[in-house]
């Protein structure tokens, strides 16, 4: 059977072919390490790379499983009670799994999907008791619920154990018929009343004009309830396919990558990135002995700014590998 460490140094050694493992990966043998302590069900497990597009290259490393799957094998027992616990539980979204600050010695943050039901705090409080969560701020993010809820089409919620003041995160995926009506209201009073500083009035408005994209707002509460220095904006780009994708970054999907490189958060690896873009047949023996082939592919699944006290601060791009079709089997004879 193939494990999720075979198969992520698969698909690595693809996508470093080409010169893009020193202009966009940097070293990845961490990522492979990270594996050797965490096993999951290849066909079900969803990878992302995560790097900077502008800077000293460097990757980081997300997992991400469905609901219904299950860790095979993990050093941290709560997070294996988690996925036997989110397999049959309601209320809560269809996934979770861990984010991999690499080359620091810190534990993973861990992350959630939850969706907007009224009994989400109920469902919430749960969870975090569940993961041995002891940090404060759950009020305050119960409140940032309730103030995302008409926009929100469901969050993300981030347990950020090995960032510096451990914050909680609080990833909101907006609606899509809602962008135009922020675009239209202003976004940084939109953002103010979220609890951001001063410093970010002057966000740039221009950004809402993307709306081809998907909108996911990122916001951390501090131990001591308040909102953290850095939001985050993902752009997620649609979901395709790999022709397609690349269709839609050469048309319509290309202004944003071009804005990042006039405004000097990205150079020219952005050039790179189409080689991303690709599925292959995966062969592997599945348990009962029977040979199959895993279709997979990689995608660009969004880009990521970042503003530290109202400055942009970089640009990161993440590439997301994972099944698109169902197995397709052959007989092993």
């Amino acid at each position: 059977m193939l494990t999720s460490r075979e198969l992520c140094a698969y698909w690595l050694e693809l996508l470093s072919r080409g010169g893009r493992k020193d202009v966009l990966f940097g070293e990845t043998g961490p990522i492979l390490k990270t594996l050797e302590e965490i096993d999951v069900r290849a066909e079900s497990a969803q990878f992302y790379l995560e790097f900077p597009l502008a800077g000293t290259p460097h990757t980081d490393f997300m997992l991400q499983l469905k609901r219904g799957d299950r860790i095979l094998a993990y050093r941290k027992t709560e997070y294996c009670r988690f996925f036997d616990w989110f397999a049959g539980s309601k209320g809560l979204g269809q996934a979770a799994g861990f984010e991999f600050d690499l080359g620091k010695d810190a534990p993973p943050s861990f992350f959630f999907t939850l969706e907007n039901a009224p009994e989400y705090a109920r469902r919430l409080g749960e969870v975090l008791d569940l993961l041995g969560w002891k940090g404060s701020g759950r009020n305050s993010l119960f409140r940032l619920l309730e103030k995302t809820e008409g926009i929100a089409g469901f969050w993300h919620i981030g347990l950020m154990t090995g960032r510096e003041a451990s914050p909680l995160r609080l990833c909101c995926v907006l609606k899509r018929e809602q962008r135009g009506v922020l675009r239209a209201r202003g976004l940084c009073r939109t953002l103010k009343c979220l609890g951001l500083p001063e410093f970010f009035e002057p966000l740039p408005e221009f950004f809402a004009d993307y709306t081809e994209y998907g909108w996911i707002w990122n916001l951390d509460i501090l131990a001591d309830g308040s909102t953290g220095p850095v939001f985050g904006w993902d752009f997620c780009l649609p979901v395709m396919l790999p022709g397609v994708q690349k269709k839609f970054l050469a048309s319509g999907g290309k202004r944003f990558p071009a804005m990042l490189m006039g405004k000097g958060a990205a150079d020219k690896r952005l050039a790179l990135l189409d080689g991303c873009i690709r599925a292959e047949y995966v062969p592997w023996i599945a348990p009962s002995g029977e040979l199959e082939f895993l279709t997979m592919a990689s995608l660009l699944s969004h880009f990521k700014l970042t503003w530290r006290d109202g400055r942009l601060e970089r640009a990161k791009a993440y590439v997301r590998i994972a099944p698109v079709r169902p197995i397709r089997k052959l007989s092993s004879q």
